[in-house]
């Protein structure tokens, strides 16, 4: 419960923080300096911070042997880390045509993410939450706990296909500022 409301508090939070009267004093932003990062706009920028957030949480799951939601399997170990490390070069390229604003980047992060939530959906239905507790094999007495959870495959589904639903509505809302190469 808590991880959920932090999705709405901390946006909150840095708006709230950012549409300060006093920041533009604070952060002298009236300088006549002009820095790169003001060449892109809001959107782009946005989409760039969130595709760095997906390759950090990327590299969690190496520490969870490697397991990775691929179509109906959970691919784990070396496996599982090389589709991650591919998932990640596919991130960065996307990184780098967004922030050129090609319209590639645009419909590759469509794909990307549509993709990533089809094999999340089509795993978690074809496999059970004890399914991935074995190929993770905790601790007897953090496996014991895990057992007693009442999780399904659906609240692995809602918990990690809601940010990539929120991703691809992000991403489609942002087509304007791609343009054609």
């Amino acid at each position: 419960m808590i991880l959920v409301s932090l999705y709405f508090v901390i946006p909150f939070l840095l708006l709230r923080f950012y549409n300060n009267s006093h920041l533009d004093q604070i952060l002298n932003i009236e300088s006549k300096k002009t820095i790169w990062i003001n060449r892109y706009p809001d959107r782009i920028l946005t989409l760039v911070l969130l595709y760095i957030f997906y390759c950090i949480c990327l590299h969690v799951l190496i520490f969870f042997r490697g397991i990775f939601p691929f179509f109906c399997i959970f691919m784990h170990n070396l496996e599982g880390i090389m589709l991650i490390e591919v998932t990640l070069i596919v991130l960065i390229v996307l990184i780098f045509g967004t922030l050129q604003g090609k319209r590639w980047a645009w419909w590759g992060a469509m794909l990307y993410f549509f993709v990533w939530i089809v094999s999340l959906v089509i795993t978690f239905l074809n496999n059970s939450f004890l399914d991935m507790l074995t190929i993770l094999s905790f601790p007897a007495k953090e496996m014991s706990v895990f057992q007693r959870l009442p999780l399904h495959g659906y609240h692995i589904i809602i918990f990690f296909g809601l940010p990539l639903m929120v991703m691809i509505i992000i991403v489609y809302r942002s087509k304007k500022y791609f343009h054609h190469s």
